[in-house]
């Protein structure tokens, strides 16, 4: 499963699908139809199956991408990057049908940059540097007690947020949203939110405090 879908775009969704079993596994056109059909439902997208992939969003785009890997019967299915092309609001959709592979028995190979997907869906994760493997384990070992330490910085790394500010003009709204995305992306509980929001608003009367007092001198 790609970055960037690779459908077939004179294609419709279920052609895509159906592409491959017909044409290399000699597969029946009906009984691949038929198939297909139970593979696009699987992925919330069976309505779709008359539609080609300019008529389809990127998220949906790559749930049919995924259905057409599933419609070969791989013993194994590897995902590049599966979410690096989709705008975020599309990122949910495509981890939710990889999700339930998972749960369903499917082995997967994913790489990718969604940490708390990856800590949340796998069994096994690998961490690479430089082309190697640097550092294997399981999730909890990974995340939570790394033993090496270009592993820990990493992982430091990506649970934390900084924000230079340089005037008390700054776009205190944009930091706002910023630290929101990085709350949901950790899956911070909603108190927690709250209790960094009002920190934020608080430095922020404080700086402009500072700011006033300072201007006055």
């Amino acid at each position: 499963v790609f970055q960037s879908f690779n459908l077939f775009s004179h294609l419709t969704a279920l052609e895509n699908l159906t592409l491959a079993p017909i044409k290399l596994r000699g597969m029946d056109k009906r009984a691949a139809q038929a198939k297909a059909l139970d593979l696009l439902r699987l992925v919330g997208l069976a309505e779709k199956a008359d539609r080609y992939p300019d008529e389809l969003s990127g998220g949906q785009r790559q749930r049919v991408a995924v259905a057409r890997c599933l419609a070969m019967d791989p013993e194994i299915i590897l995902f590049d990057e599966p979410t690096s092309a989709l705008d975020p609001t599309m990122v949910s959709e495509v981890l939710s049908v990889i999700r339930r592979l998972a749960k369903d028995g499917m082995t997967m190979a994913i790489v990718t940059h969604e940490m708390a997907f990856a800590r949340d869906v796998s069994s096994r994760v690998i961490y690479m540097d430089e082309g190697l493997i640097y550092e294997e384990g399981t999730p909890e070992q990974i995340f939570e007690n790394p033993q090496k330490e270009k592993t820990r910085a990493f992982v430091n790394r990506i649970r934390s947020y900084s924000c230079r500010i340089n005037s008390p003009d700054y776009d205190v709204y944009a930091m706002n949203a910023e630290i929101e995305a990085f709350c949901e992306k950790h899956i911070l509980p909603r108190e927690i939110r709250y209790d960094l929001m009002l920190a934020v608003e608080e430095l922020r009367e404080i700086a402009a405090q500072l700011s006033r007092e300072l201007t006055k001198e």
